[in-house]
Parts: structure tokens; sequence; C-alpha cells
């Protein structure tokens, strides 16, 4: 409680430090990134270039839209991008996934500024502990990009960026909202940003979170977990001789539990888990330039510590986790004459985790590294062309890997753009993000262990896409079609393995005989006088070239489970003179195939479609105090019609993993923003 009070007194404190500088507030510059075709983005092409000329397909989340739907962490604004989709997988510890063009979490690499930072531990809670106040902007590219970023980017990157512009001034936002009727939830974020010249700038970022457990059916088990995070960022940007030094650290600690008696400790409690972390985020990069070339050297890491408690009936259930993750290399950008980029880099894991009561254990020390070299180039009038490869080697893998992408622009005049890219992607045969956690499943615990004959998989994307932007009379608008399809050979599976000698219900990861996702994502949007309207959707579907035996009490699926052939998201904004905002927003999740593992038996559950619908409405205050500061109020009800599962597993055997839909009830809440 003491360190809770210490940090929200910092918040103020950072507040009240930069009284009396000017600063615009970031709403005041906002627009909807897609019609800024000139923006510039890193992820594509792994150095800056404009959205509009690269030959990959980027989406991007700005700050002001993180601040217009009051959402604290990353997870909840991801699918809000076509083709992307977010979901909780665990009823009692809320653990999620983000699932990229149909595939599992485990095939999306996540980055943080760029570098794949983010372990399969971090990546289990992470879309929930890394809060948006510490983002600039979510870059988000879809399709294989392994020959850019590695290992387990099969269905796409998405990439944190913590800060990249700097402005004078900074402002603090806090968040109160109503979960159903009953449980509590404060999100509170301080930000201080300073500028010094050109050259130099510092930002400060505080972030405090707190949500009381939410029990959904009664029957005394949350299914919400209750939470505590506290995250403090900071972003520092200065010249050192003839190049530019950026630095990113963020510090998150987060605890969580969910199971009934939560006035107790875990393990007096007749089904609990418990998670308590420490994570360390740093990137470092130093960027030169020599004439027209670029050059770069970065390192970044990422270190966990986890104390965690999984059991039913007051099973010594407790484990220890350790985790470091990095990443060393250098890059440049050359017009030799064509624009060719080359580099080299190393990354580490160093993976520890234990339960000895379950015989569960994970002792992960992998290394892989890479060459990678690529050309980009205008080959005829509006006609860009990317190639790339990559040799990878890796600590899992007997012997190298060679990947290539390729790509095509083609901008016949300046409203429209077509697409094509290829590329290549592998994963190796090591553990996953849901490989280390335990879930409840047929009246006890269910482990995930790794096949010893587990061989790599692989896979071939292939993406061609169309944009085209409309403008007229008061109105602008743009309309995006992208078909997608994904070849896996060697597909990571699990099935059922049975029971060990303990009883616990044992899921093998194995290899299955191939499998293939094709589909298609469109995003409309359209802004005139002022009003902003976006839609997307995605239609999709997904399945294994031989059934999976999942279960052996119910026949082998081809079908993905957890995986909808339709879903998507719409956003209305309608700014109301100067002061006043409306905004309305949905996301649909179709129907999809769920398997619910319960104490009397597996069987296959065919979810209904949901569409979880918000509102809002915030009201800009003038000028107040000093120079150009301001505040704003505003007021939300997130899933207004209240569209949550209803047939949640009850009592301290349930199936924890069968959970599905909206993740969290009807939220009420208000907000409270104050600029300077």
């Amino acid at each position: 409680m003491a360190f809770s009070i210490c940090v929200v007194a910092g918040m103020i404190l950072l507040s009240t430090a930069c009284l009396g500088t000017s600063h615009d507030s970031e709403d005041s510059s906002a627009n909807h990134p897609s019609y800024n075709v000139h923006e510039i983005i890193v992820t594509a092409e792994r150095s800056p270039i404009e959205r509009s000329q690269s030959p990959s397909m980027v989406s991007v989340l700005s700050k002001q839209l993180f601040r217009r739907l009051g959402m604290p962490s990353v997870g909840s604004t991801l699918c809000y991008v076509p083709g992307v989709r977010t979901e909780i997988n665990c009823q009692t510890c809320n653990y999620s996934q983000v699932r990229l063009n149909g595939l599992a979490g485990a095939y999306t690499q996540i980055l943080v500024n760029g570098r794949p930072i983010v372990s399969p531990l971090v990546s289990l809670y992470g879309l929930e502990q890394f809060p948006t106040a510490m983002l600039e902007r979510i870059e988000v590219m879809r399709g294989a990009a392994s020959v850019l970023y590695g290992s387990s980017a099969i269905a796409g990157v998405i990439n944190l960026v913590t800060r990249d512009t700097w402005e004078q001034g900074g402002f603090v936002t806090s968040n109160l909202n109503l979960i159903g009727s009953a449980t509590v939830e404060l999100a509170t974020n301080a930000t201080v940003m300073h500028r010094s010249g050109q050259e130099n700038a510092f930002a400060l970022t505080a972030h405090y979170r707190t949500r009381g457990g939410y029990d959904a059916n009664g029957d005394g088990y949350t299914e919400l977990a209750r939470l505590r995070n506290v995250a403090i960022g900071a972003n520092a940007s200065f010249g050192l001789g003839n190049g530019r030094v950026y630095t990113s650290l963020a510090f998150i600690n987060e605890e969580r539990r969910g199971g009934n008696l939560l006035d107790q400790p875990p393990d007096r409690a007749d089904q609990a888990e418990y998670r308590l972390h420490d994570i360390l985020f740093f990137t470092a990069s130093y960027t030169a330039h020599v004439g027209q070339h670029r050059w770069e050297l970065y390192a970044a890491t990422n270190a966990t510590t986890r104390v965690h408690y999984t059991g039913v009936d007051h099973a010594d259930g407790w484990g220890r986790t350790r985790s470091m993750y990095g990443i060393v290399g250098w890059q440049g950008t050359f017009h030799l004459p064509l624009r060719t980029t080359i580099g080299a880099e190393y990354q580490f894991d160093r993976t520890s985790d234990a339960i000895e009561a379950y015989g569960y254990k994970i002792d992960q020390q992998l290394g892989q590294g890479g060459i990678f070299a690529q050309v980009n180039e205008e080959i005829l009038p509006r006609v860009s062309a990317v190639s790339g490869l990559r040799l990878a080697w890796h600590d899992a893998i007997r012997g190298a890997v060679l990947l290539w992408r390729a790509g095509l622009l083609w901008r016949p005049s300046e409203r429209w753009e077509f697409r094509l890219n290829y590329g290549e992607g592998f994963r190796a045969p090591q553990a996953f993000e849901t490989d280390m956690h335990i879930a409840f499943a047929s009246g006890g615990v269910s482990l995930i262990r790794l096949d010893p004959q587990l061989r790599k998989e692989s896979a071939q994307s292939l993406s061609l896409s169309m944009t085209h932007r409309f403008q007229g009379d008061g109105y602008i608008a743009e309309l995006s079609f992208d078909g997608f399809g994904t070849s896996l050979r060697d597909p990571f599976v699990l099935t059922d393995d049975g029971l060990d000698s303990i009883g616990n219900r044992i899921l093998l990861r194995t290899n299955g005989s191939g499998a293939r996702v094709v589909g298609v994502s469109c995003e409309g949007q359209l802004e005139w006088n002022n009003l902003e309207l976006v839609v997307t959707f995605t239609l999709q579907r997904s399945w294994y070239d031989q059934p999976v035996a999942w279960s052996k009490q119910m026949p082998p699926e081809p079908r993905f489970l957890r995986t909808p052939d339709l879903y998507g998201s719409a956003m209305l904004r309608i700014p109301i003179g100067d002061q006043w905002e409306c905004l309305a927003s949905a996301v649909l999740t179709g129907a999809m195939f769920v398997p619910h593992m319960a104490a009397n038996g597996d069987r296959l559950v065919r979810t209904p479609s949901m569409l979880d619908c918000s509102a809002s409405v915030r009201y800009r205050l003038g000028a107040l105090l000093q120079g150009n500061s301001a505040l704003t109020l505003g007021a939300r009800i997130s899933n207004m019609f209240n569209a949550y599962q209803r047939d949640f597993d009850r009592g301290r055997y349930r199936d924890s993993n069968y959970i599905w839909g909206p993740p969290q009830p009807r939220t009420v809440g208000v907000e409270l923003q104050w600029s300077f």
C-alpha cells in the first residue's frame, strides 16, 4: 500500500514539475493515420520509410486513439486493426494472446522499438501489462516477417514504439471504472516531456492500475482476476558525434490473483492462480548518417522474474521463474545505387521455470543468429520492388535456415496502391508462452509438454492488397482490401496424451501434417466534415491437412479451434464544436469452436457471435491556469449490451481455459485528463 501511495504521489510531482510550460494537447493534432500518406513508419523495412512508399502494408494505432478509447493496456486496442483479434484464454489468471490472420499468438513476434525482446514468458500477460500511456504508437505488419525479425514472425509483427516525437509539457489521465455492478478499476497515468533545442529530449511516464476480482456467475470464483499494476518508463534522445542515441527503459511490477478466497494466501484457497511479475525492458541504439548512407548499432534486453502459484485443494503449486531475453546487432542502409540494407544480429533466451509438485520444469538456454540483406528500389516508374534474404541459425535446429521475402508496390496514381508480398518464416522446437501456463482442466491441472522428436515448423505466406483513396468536397475516404494465405509445414499442434503418474492431464506439443489459412481483410475509412468513421472486417478459413486429436474422448478435428471465420470492428468519432467529442465503437467476434475439458468429460462448443458495443463522450474545457493548460472530462460505457459469456464453468474443478468472447461485462467509467 505504501508503495502504491508513493507512485501516485510521484505522478502528481511529475505533473506539477512542468507547470507553466506550453504544450498543445495531443488530441489537437489528431488525424486518422491512414489519411497521412507521408507518415513515417519503421517496421516494414527496419528503417524509416513513408507508409505509402512501403511494399508491405502496415497499420498504425496512434497515441490519440489510445487516449480516446480510454483503455489502459495494449491488448484492448489491437482489435481495431484489420486481421487482428485479441482474446482472454484463462478464466482464473486471464492470460491473453493476439491472433494475426487467424494464427495463434505464438506465431506473432512482438517488438519493443523494433527489437524482438518480448520473451515467451512475458507474452503470456504482456498485452495487458504494457500500458498504452508509455506508447507513441503501435505498428502492425501482417504476413511472414522472419527475414527481417527472425524466428516466430510467421503471422506478422506488432511493434510497440515507446516515443519518437517530442514536445514540451505533459499530461495526467485518470480513469475510474465500475465493472459489472460491484468491481472497481482505477487507472492513472502521468507523462512529462522536455526538449532542449533540436538535439536533446527526455520523457518520463508513470502508470498505476488496480482492479478488484470479478465473479460473473456467483460461484465464488473470479472470471476477472484481482490486479495491481505499476509501471515507470523513461525515454531519452540526444546527439553524439555525427549521430544520435535513443534509449528506452520500462519497469513493470504486476500482481494478479484469481480463484476464490482472495483475502487468503493462494495455497489456502480451494482453487487459485497467483502471479507476481517484475519485468524490465531496455532498448538502446546509435544511428549515424554518412552522406546518404545510414548505419545503426543496437542492443536490447528483457529481464523477468515471476513468483507463481497454481493449485486446487491447497496443493503445493508454488513455482519461480527467471527469464533473460536479449539482442545485439548492427545494420546499415546504403545507396549503391540501389537502396540496400544489410545487417547481423544475435539473440539469446535464458528461461527457467519449475513447480516440483507437478513434475513441471523448463530449463531453456537458446541462442539464434542471423545475417540479412534486402534491396528496395523503384524498378519502373511508379513500381517499387523489395527482395531480401536471411541466413539464420538456431540452437534448437540442426543446420542453417535460409529465408526469402519479395514484394511489389505499384502506384498508378496518388489514389491507387497495389501490393504483392511473399514471405517465409519458421518456429524453432522450443517452449512458447502457452507452454508456461498451467491450466485447470478435467477436475485437476493440465500441462503442456514438448515431444522429444519435435521438429521446426516452417511457413510460406502470400498476400495481395489494394488501397484506393477518394476525395471530394468536404470528405476524404480510403478503402483497402488485403487477401492473404499462409501454408504451414510440420505445424505445432496439441494432442491429448492422457494422464501422468500423479493425475495431471498432459497435452503433447507435436508436429502435424500441414495446415492452411486463407482469407481477406477489408478496412474502410471516411472523414466528412470532421466526422470520422473506420470499419474493418475479416473473413477467413483455417484447417489442418489431417485432423488433430485434441481429446481422446472426441473425434479428431480438422478446424483451427478458437478461431472464428468472421471478426471485425467499427469506430465513429463525432466532434461537436471545439469542446465536445462523441465516440462510438464496436468489436465483432464471430462464432467459433472452443474445447471444453470439464470434470465430467470433454466436448466441443460452438459459441455464438458476440458484438461488444461501447460509447463515450468527452468535454474539453478552455485554457486553465497558465499557458495552454487544459482539462478534459469524459464518461464511457463499454459493452453496453452486456454481450458476455453466460456458460462459464463453475467451482473449484472448472476448466479455466473454457473462456471466450468479450474480455469483460458491461462497464461504466469516468475520465479526467489534464494537459499542460
